[in-house]
Order: structure tokens, then C-alpha cells, then sequence
């Protein structure tokens, strides 16, 4: 199967196994890092209930994302990773309602982190072609939060600089995400045909022994024979 259609988990199963705390961790530290950067701007929420949504969507992405990597749900499937995107992406739209019209600074807002963290944490159970796709589509939709905050922000440079600003974490993120699928199944694929190789080469040399083998006992037996029907 080709490298753009195996996961690690698909790859390894077993390395899928021991990968499932890992999603929760990062699921955790998204949660937190929504928290936290809740309290830092909150003297620019406007709606505070908008706000705690945002950071309620957050926990709900990262609940399904440690969840749907649990052994017990296996396989991690690709709309698994589309609704922790959505979910992100909900929360970022959330932040974006409770804050508009008074977000000043951009650089404290915590969609694109939060989403490229989930994103990252998910990369054992997804190909890094959907790793990539989803990073560039959730940039996307930040890119346009972005157009709709920058009359109200306290900075002057033009809306590229901040767009590409506000997008670095999440593409940056999600890049890492997809680096580490394509080089875990390359390896894992790697690793796979040497150990089969080494089989094959084992296989081989006892087959080999056995003839060897073979031979020389049906010589000394055909040696014995003669022996046995020489005169004396």
C-alpha cells in the first residue's frame, strides 16, 4: 500500500497501541492552553458566553481525539480527524464572536495553536496527506477570522503579515504533524521489508542445510550399501 494511504497505526499496530496516552496529553495541553489564553484577553471579551463555548469546544475536540485513538475504537478513521478539526475550528470561530469588535492583539488568541496542537497529537492514526490538508483548510478559515479582526487591531501592517502571522502555529503544527507520519511509516516500511528480507535469507540457508544435509546421509547410506554387497 502506498505511503499516502498508511498510518502509523495501520503500520505498526502495536506503536498505535502505545501512541493513545500521547493524544491525550496533547488533547490536555490544547484544553489548557484555551484556558489559559482565555484569562490573558479577557478584558477583550465582549461575550462571555461565546467565550467559555470556544473553550468548551476545545475540551470536546480533545476528549474525541483521545477517545477515537483508544485501542478500543480502532481504526482511527478519517472523519474521526475531520470532527476534531471541526470542533477546533468551532472553537476558534467561538473566540473570534467573543471577542469582535475589541480583539486587539492577535498573537493571544488561541484557535491556532489549540488546532495545530490537536492536529500534531492525532498524527500517529492519520496519513500525513490528510495531516497537511487539514492544517491548510483550518489556516484557511482562520485567515478569514483574521480579515474580519484586523479593523479592530491595535498593529498597522498589512493584513498578508497578519494572516501569515496568525496562520504560522497551526501550519507550522500541522507540517510537523505530517513530517512525523511520513517518516514513522517510511521507517516502520523500512523496518518491515529488511526484518522480511532476513526471514527470506534465514529460510533460505535452512533449506540449503537440509539438502546438505540430506545428501550426505543418503551418500554415507549408499556408501554402506556397497560396502555391505562387496565380497569379502
Amino acid at each position: 500500500m502506498s505511503r499516502m494511504r498508511l498510518t502509523q497505526q495501520e503500520a505498526d499496530p502495536i506503536g498505535g497501541i502505545t501512541a493513545a496516552p500521547i493524544v491525550a496529553i496533547g488533547a490536555a495541553l490544547a484544553f489548557v492552553v484555551s484556558i489559559v489564553l482565555s484569562v490573558v484577553h479577557w478584558h477583550e471579551v465582549v461575550s462571555p458566553l461565546a467565550a467559555v463555548l470556544g473553550v468548551v469546544l476545545v475540551g470536546a475536540a480533545g476528549l474525541t481525539a483521545a477517545i477515537s485513538a483508544r485501542p478500543a475504537f480502532a481504526p482511527f478513521t478519517v472523519d474521526r480527524l475531520w470532527l476534531v478539526v471541526t470542533l477546533g475550528v468551532g472553537a476558534a470561530i467561538a473566540e473570534y464572536v467573543s471577542t469582535i469588535g475589541n480583539d486587539r492583539y492577535l498573537y493571544d488568541d488561541y484557535g491556532p495553536l489549540a488546532i495545530g496542537m490537536l492536529i500534531l497529537a492525532v498524527a500517529p492514526y492519520c496519513t500525513w496527506v490528510s495531516l497537511l490538508l487539514a492544517g491548510v483548510l483550518a489556516a484557511a478559515v482562520l485567515s478569514i477570522l483574521v480579515v474580519g479582526s484586523a479593523a479592530t487591531t491595535a498593529t498597522t501592517v498589512p493584513i498578508g503579515a497578519l494572516i501569515a502571522v496568525n496562520s504560522a502555529a497551526v501550519l507550522a503544527l500541522s507540517a510537523a504533524a505530517a513530517g512525523y507520519s511520513y517518516a514513522i511509516v517510511d521507517e516502520t516500511l523500512a523496518w518491515q521489508r529488511e526484518a522480511n528480507r532476513a526471514a527470506l535469507r534465514r529460510d533460505a540457508d535452512l533449506r540449503a542445510g537440509s539438502r546438505g544435509r540430506c545428501s550426505r546421509a543418503v551418500s554415507r547410506c549408499w556408501g554402506a550399501r556397497c560396502c555391505r554387497s562387496s565380497p569379502a
